[in-house]
Parts: C-alpha cells; sequence; structure tokens
C-alpha cells in the first residue's frame, strides 16, 4: 500500500513523475507476465491503474509495452482480474496511437467473434473491456 499512497500523492508538477512512472512500470508488466500469486497480479494491475490514471501522459513511449502486458490478462481466469485489466486498458487508452488503438479494437473484436458463446464470463469481459475502451 506504500507505493499505492505515493502514486496518489505525488504532485502532477514534481520532476519525480516521469521518473515514478518510467522506473515502475516495466517492473509491475514483468509482475503480470511472471507466474505470481493472484494478490500479485491484482496488486499490480491496481498500481498500474492508477499509474495510468495519474501520469498516462508520461507512459506514451510505453504504451505498446503496457498493451502487450494487459491483454493476456482479459483472459485470465478469474473475473476479478479481467475486470481490472479492463480498467487499465480504459486509462491506457488515452495515450495509444491511432494504430494501436486500431489494433487493440481489432483484437477485441476477433476475440469476441472466435470466443463460444457459452463461455458468458469470457464474453462479459470482453464486453466490458470494449466498453472501457470506447
Amino acid at each position: 500500500m506504500g507505493l499505492k499512497s505515493i502514486i496518489g500523492e505525488v504532485s502532477l508538477s514534481s520532476p519525480v513523475v516521469a521518473s515514478i512512472a518510467r522506473k515502475l512500470t516495466p517492473r509491475l508488466l514483468e509482475s503480470l507476465k511472471a507466474t505470481t500469486t493472484y494478490e500479485v497480479t491484482m496488486d499490480s494491475l491496481d498500481l498500474l491503474s492508477d499509474i495510468l490514471y495519474r501520469f498516462g501522459a508520461q507512459l506514451a513511449p510505453q504504451s505498446q509495452a503496457i498493451l502487450d502486458g494487459l491483454q493476456p490478462i482479459i483472459s485470465h481466469p478469474r473475473p476479478a482480474a479481467r475486470k481490472r485489466a479492463s480498467v487499465a486498458m480504459g486509462y491506457l487508452v488515452k495515450v495509444l496511437t491511432d494504430k494501436q488503438y486500431d489494433a487493440l479494437l481489432g483484437w477485441l473484436v476477433k476475440a469476441l467473434k472466435t470466443t463460444a458463446v457459452s463461455k458468458k464470463d469470457d464474453l462479459r469481459s470482453l464486453v466490458t473491456c470494449l466498453g472501457s475502451i470506447r
């Protein structure tokens, strides 16, 4: 919770903002890719969402890496992780290039088309993600 407090309290005009965004984001993405516990995944998604919400413009150069880190979480077995990844994507979409946005939208549409109707939770997560990036 210490990092969450720092992210929430640091002034946007502070010179450490760029450093926080640049140094924390790759580590959070690594923890999402690693085989970690559910709690670590959830905490990493929360922190990443907070960073994107507060310092999104600072992360534009890392937007593709962040997108690549979040996309697999949309098919996570736990609905709460999928929801948090959707929220993070909603914040990320503000700094995506048009090309990245089009690719994300295409990926979501393809996933919707290929997901079995019987997988209602997966479909719900994809629609939630689609709604969050509108």
